[in-house]
Order: C-alpha cells, then structure tokens, then sequence
C-alpha cells in the first residue's frame, strides 16, 4: 500500500499557522471595532442553496461545486461560498424580525476547480455582510473597513480598487436586452453554454474567461448608458466618499461579478503581485438575493477576502508580535520535574513572555543549539548545579551574555527585557 498524502488541490498549514492566526485575529478585532459580530455557517448546505443564489449557469455552480446525494438521497454541497449561507441563516431564524444586523465570518470554501496560486480546492475567506441597511453608505463604510484592513495589515500600496455600479433590476434587464442583441451577432462564435447564459442571463457573458469573448466584450455595450438619474447620483455620492476617505478608486464599466445576486455597487480590489489571479477582495450589493431565497426583499451588501491570496502580498512581520521566547533547559531526567514546576511559576508571573520546555535531555551545548535553531531569545538552565544552589543559569542567545540568577531575580531581568 501507498503512502497516505493529501487529496489534489487541499494542502496542511503547518509552519506559518502563526501568521495565519495574526491575521485572523487582526480581522476579526477590526470586524468588532466596526460593530460586526461573528456568524458561523455549517460547511455543508443543501445545493438548491446556491443554484438559487449563486445561479444555475455560474461556473461555481455549473462546474465546481462538491455535490453528493447522502443516504437519504438529498443532494447536499460543500459550500462554495460565505454569502449565501449567511443569508440562509438570517431567514431560517428570523435575524432580521427586529433590527438589521453586521455579521462576519471566516472559515474554509470549496469548490473543484484548477489548483492555482493562491486559491486551492479548499480555500479561506473571511467575509462581512451588511444587512437590512439601503445604499449607499453601508457599501460604503464596508469599502472604508476594507481600507482599514489594508492599511493595519501594511498591504494597502499593493493592492487597488475597481468599482462598477450594475443598478435596479429594471436597469440591468434594458442592459440585458441591448446586451442579447448585442451577442446575438457573434451567437455561432459562443459554445453551448454561453448560449445557455445568452438564454437566461446574458450578463454573465461579460464574466467569460475565454479569450475570443474577451475580445468581443471589447465592442459590447456599457452599463452606465442605462443609469436612471437617481443611479447616477448613488453611484457619484459612492465615488466621491472613496475620495473623501482617501480611498483610490477606479471605475471599471467591464467589471463584472461571477455571481448572479448581485445589484447596485460592485467591486474588486486587486494586486499586480498576484499576477492573472490579481483579486484579493470582492463584494457589493445584493438586495436581491433574499427574495430569490422565498424572504421578503431586503438591502444587503456585503464582500469577501481571500485569506491565501492576501498572505501571498503580506509581509509577515508586518503583523507578528515579535513575543519574546525563553526556552527551559534540563540537562537530565532528574532536573525535568524542576524545569515543568519553574517554567509554570514564570507563565503565571510573565503571561506575556512565551516560554517553552526542551523535553528532551543532552550536552547543554547540544540543548542550546535546538533552542537557538527554533528560536528562543534566551535559556534558563536547570541543571543539578543550578537545583543544589536553587540558582538557575540564564543565557542571552544573542548577545552571549549569562549569569546566575534566583527564580526572582529571573523573573525581573526577563520583565525588564519585554
């Protein structure tokens, strides 16, 4: 038999779990400061979920989701995406009976398409949603936090802002139609399903990835000839507050998104470092989507990072707390009980300081060296000189510089050091 290894396109963290929890934790700090409390979604949903919401025609939908009858023959899917799940969630249980509400989230999605950088099979998000709030300053706070998040992260030089407004219902179907005739003339160039999504939602045509319908979406018509004058006016007020709160923004008119529930302001903030996979957030409105789910129509926005793509632009010690470490030392078996009884004395007095015990005995040189490679700052050697004396050696990795110390004195030099 074969040795036992990860399934294509899922991978371990492992050596830089630390970064990814800084992150986390920036993130979600960031999310309260805002007023966001967290929700957390189960991993499997039933899949009429995102057919409803993400679209029958997506590429999500259509080629990548994990789908699979359980023994009760319900066809169920690890879920693709945060947004859906989350309004799910709010209807079930009523959320919105008497307030809006600022939910976040951060977890693992799936979908079944080629490994690339920065997005695996399994990849993370973390995502806001705004809901029960109208246009356009919700949208507009959540472009302001994201900013934040960049700027607490130090990646906001790296990335920028793309904007695109897609309207009312009533508009994107006038776009729609223009956009159908349009296509109409290169109908014999589209393969069967993009005449499928010529059929039933012809916007998404201009979400293609295929080359030859890039270029024809060079000559397609724009979205922004349809505004009504209140459109117009959200969309002015939208750019003008990116402004205003030094937020540099850049109005794409062939942006799209690859998700059917979207209306009003859409966006993507993308990095040249990412090369063609550049965006690392993504969000907007969706008033629609709760309707199509069997609710009552509500205002909603929201967006989502990906957690991957942003640690590949991130410095890491941009956000590490640079947590001083002291490992303990204990030559031999008999000085371990001494070593687990001092090092818990120092947790308790210095819960700042990280302290870690070489549970394997040796040389002192030997032990030393280990210390260094993992990177403690300092030893504290409890050895059988050291128990006899009740006087414990603590070495300065860096400098070089050792003396003798009580336990008292110990715990003063290291607080004095942090």
């Amino acid at each position: 038999m074969g040795k036992t290894q990860t399934i294509r396109g899922f991978s371990d963290i492992i050596d830089n779990a630390d970064v990814w929890q800084a992150v986390e934790g920036i993130l979600a700090s960031i999310s309260h400061n805002y007023g966001y409390k967290e929700i957390r979604t189960p991993l499997l949903e039933a899949s009429g979920l995102f057919e409803r919401s993400i679209g029958i025609t997506s590429d999500i939908v259509h080629k990548e989701m994990y789908s699979f009858e359980d023994k009760n023959e319900q066809t169920i899917s690890l879920r693709p995406e945060g947004t859906a799940s989350v309004v799910r969630a709010c209807i079930e249980h009523s959320l919105l009976y008497d307030r809006p509400r600022k939910l976040y989230y951060q977890g693992p999605m799936f979908r079944r398409e080629r490994p690339q950088r920065g997005r695996l099979r399994q990849f993370h998000q973390f995502g806001m949603e705004c809901l029960g709030y109208d246009e356009p300053y919700a949208d507009i706070e959540q472009l302001i936090i994201i900013n934040r998040i960049w700027k607490t992260l130090g990646v906001a030089e790296k990335i920028s802002l793309e904007l695109n407004y897609l309207g009312s219902q009533c508009t994107r179907q006038a776009y729609g139609k223009a956009l159908k005739n349009f296509y109409q003339k290169h109908y014999d160039k589209l393969s069967e399903l993009d005449k499928k999504r010529w059929e039933t939602n012809t916007l998404r045509l201009l979400d293609s990835k295929e080359a030859h319908l890039i270029e024809i979406n060079r000559e397609a018509p724009i979205i922004s000839d349809f505004y009504t004058d209140d459109e117009k006016e959200k969309f002015t007020i939208i750019q003008t507050q990116c402004h205003n709160n030094g937020i540099k923004a850049k109005v794409n008119q062939r942006l799209m998104r690859g998700l059917d529930y979207y209306t009003g302001l859409i966006y993507e903030w993308k990095s040249d470092e990412l090369g063609a996979q550049s965006t690392v957030c993504g969000g907007g409105r969706y008033d629609l989507l709760f309707e199509s789910l069997g609710a009552k129509a509500i205002g909603a926005c929201g967006f989502s990072i990906g957690i991957e793509r942003l640690l590949e632009i991130l410095k890491p010690q941009s956000i590490q707390k640079d947590t001083m470490r002291v490992d303990f030392l204990a030559p031999s078996q008999n000085d371990l009980p001494v070593m687990l009884e001092l090092a818990e004395i120092a947790r308790e007095q210095l819960p700042d300081v990280a302290f870690y015990t070489q549970l394997d005995q040796g040389k002192i040189g030997n032990l030393i060296k280990k210390a260094s490679k993992q990177g403690a700052t300092a030893v504290i050697i409890c050895g059988e000189e050291e128990r006899k004396k009740r006087m414990y050696t603590f070495k300065h990795l860096q400098t070089g510089e050792q003396s003798t110390l009580t336990m008292e004195q110990l715990t003063k030099l290291i607080k004095d050091m942090t």
